[in-house]
């Protein structure tokens, strides 16, 4: 990314299929004796039996400002979008897969005091997050909701757990409007081991999450218009493996396609009152 709009690169985010996440930042002129700075921002793959969560597609980052979730004096912020699953074995069930988006607030450059081109910052780990899985800000009771907004607000960021058995992300996520928008494989749980049959095809999913909190932003995900909570978060779009979501502006909306069961799932996107498509030409 190109984070002070100078036109050249300073910085560079990636997964590792170790679940780790890593921040390269990158001088103005790079040369032997200045080669950048990288940093393990996270740690997120686990060692436990039923964790080994993998990072297959590169995350997506948006540069924020917001002071309704978080703390006072860490306002601006990178927000880094990644989803976790296992590509290579999509019909593994075994792993708790998740959603995440985190808060990088080292936006000035990081502390390397040793000069070893590594950041003295430790990672962060899941316990940096909040667990946005059961969805108390929107979800909750109002002493749910009061306690879930401070403690979000003292985190580094939230993530979900995917709830289907076997459920995981496999393609990038894309960001618009303050909406990150993941898509995910669950595969079907009826297999037949002696069957020379491909199995069966599994169900892909959209999730469309507010970016400062994993809540649910379109109130008819789960069929109709009532209100909006965890039940919105999803909804199925067909089966198979699905795309990533292609924003595309049309007009005065911006469409979002998705690549699904043959064919293509298209919706609109949520438009803000406050929010304007601009246009342009560069010759």
């Amino acid at each position: 990314m190109d984070s002070n709009g100078d036109g050249l690169t300073d910085r560079i985010y990636v997964g590792d299929t170790g679940g780790q996440l890593w921040r390269i930042d990158l001088p103005p002129n790079i040369d032997s004796s200045n080669k950048g700075t990288i940093a393990l921002l996270a740690s997120l793959g686990g060692t436990c039996p039923s964790c080994g969560r993998r990072f297959f597609y590169p995350p997506t980052v948006v540069q924020l400002k917001d002071s309704k979730y978080t703390s006072a004096g860490n306002s601006k912020y990178d927000v880094v979008v990644i989803g976790s699953g296992h590509r290579p074995n999509p019909l593994g069930t075994d792993v708790q897969d998740r959603l995440y988006v985190i808060r990088d607030r080292a936006i000035n450059g990081l502390v390397d005091a040793n000069n070893d081109g590594v950041a003295d910052a430790s990672p962060l780990t899941h316990s940096d997050l909040y667990d946005a899985t059961d969805n108390l800000i929107q979800d909750g009771t109002t002493a749910d909701k009061i306690v879930a907004r401070i403690v979000l607000k003292g985190k580094q960021g939230w993530y979900i757990d995917l709830e289907g058995t076997g459920e995981k992300s496999l393609s990038a996520p894309t960001v618009v409007q303050g909406v990150g928008y993941f898509t995910t494989y669950t595969p079907a749980t009826s297999t037949s081991s002696t069957s020379c049959a491909p199995p069966e095809p599994g169900e892909g999913r959209i999730y469309a999450l507010d970016l400062l909190t994993g809540g649910a932003v379109n109130a008819s995900y789960d069929g109709d218009s009532n209100d909006t909570g965890k039940d919105d978060r999803s909804k199925e779009i067909g089966k198979g493996v699905p795309s990533k979501v292609v924003p595309v502006v049309i007009k005065d909306k911006v469409v979002l396609l998705t690549g699904v069961d043959g064919g293509v799932h298209s919706e609109n996107a949520p438009s803000p009152e406050s929010s304007k498509i601009l246009y342009w030409v560069k010759e």
